[in-house]
């Protein structure tokens, strides 16, 4: 840092192009924003994205049940359609850290039952149960279609 003297006032000054202060409110304003940055991508990053059609097959007492499932995700939310012998069903749910959960309600031996699948997803890969009221607990298991 330079000094100068201002011969009128008879005060010392920094003669350099930078004032003191500035300096400091640069570094401060460039770490503010890289602060702010930041943030926003950890608020935007909700992890993989699960949309697509996956192939999914659910382990039956009457034997492995084979069906579609198209899911689309918006940020947490999910909907998409539930591919039966009866034609496509659609579903509603939510998407957090790699663990999905989702509703449908399909005709079972003439009554109405409501299906709740919880399932985790590793890249293409996803697993768990679907709970199927008096039913009981189902495991399945799928692949993303390509």
């Amino acid at each position: 840092m330079r000094l100068g003297v201002n011969k009128l006032e008879g005060r010392w000054y920094n003669a350099g192009r930078v004032k003191r202060g500035q300096v400091m409110k640069k570094n401060l304003v460039g770490l503010v924003v890289v602060m702010l940055v930041s943030a926003c991508a950890s608020m935007f990053n909700t992890g993989p994205n699960v949309s697509g059609t996956w192939n999914v097959a659910i382990d039956t007492q009457g034997g492995v049940l084979e069906r579609s499932l198209e899911l689309i995700q918006d940020g947490d939310q999910l909907t998409g359609t539930y591919n039966t012998q009866a034609g496509p069903v659609p579903i509603k749910g939510t998407f957090s850290d790699n663990s999905i959960s989702f509703k449908l309600t399909i005709e079972i031996q003439g009554q109405s039952v409501e299906l709740s699948y919880a399932a985790t997803v590793e890249g293409d890969k996803i697993s768990g149960t679907v709970n199927a009221g008096d039913f009981g607990s189902i495991p399945f298991t799928g692949t993303r279609q390509q």
